[in-house]
């Protein structure tokens, strides 16, 4: 009986570790990417992906806790080779948010197949991040891999 009830504890434990370590935080209310620094990163994942997991980190490789994430319909706008002076796109809607752990992790599990932006940011006055974006293509034929959002210092 002692051995059932320590492997229920240690079951229940690795779960619970395993969840938070893994998922993120939901976004309270209608919070949305925090544009603090003028420079505008984007970047093109030029492989489709399976899945949309990751780590969001700082130039020094840091995991940053509490980094807002969302996904965007609409990234095309991301493509084009002109300055963007909106933030988003026409008709652009966000389908998923989320904030990050201690851990830096984000998740978005039940994407459909499609086109989106992923944009990540952090509300930190003290040092002032750049959001970053990324256009992301997701497929069930897409490579297995989990992506590295690094954020960048404002200027």
């Amino acid at each position: 009986m002692k051995i059932i009830l320590a492997l229920f504890i240690f079951l229940t434990l690795s779960i619970s570790i395993f969840a938070q370590s893994s998922t993120c935080f939901p976004v309270k209310g209608k919070e949305t990417t925090y544009w603090v620094g003028n420079l505008q990163v984007i970047f093109v994942e030029k492989i489709p992906l399976r899945n949309l997991h990751g780590t969001v980190v700082a130039p020094d490789g840091n995991t940053i806790e509490n980094a807002l994430v969302e996904i965007f319909t609409k990234p095309e706008y991301l493509l084009i080779n002109k300055p963007i002076d909106k933030r988003g796109a026409k008709g652009q809607k966000r389908i998923f948010a989320c904030r990050t752990r201690a851990n830096g992790k984000f998740s978005f599990p039940n994407l459909r197949p499609g086109k989106y932006e992923l944009r990540s940011s952090k509300d930190d006055f003290a040092i002032g991040w750049n959001a970053t974006q990324r256009f992301i293509v997701v497929s069930p034929k897409g490579k297995k891999k989990e992506i590295r959002v690094e954020m960048s210092l404002g200027i």
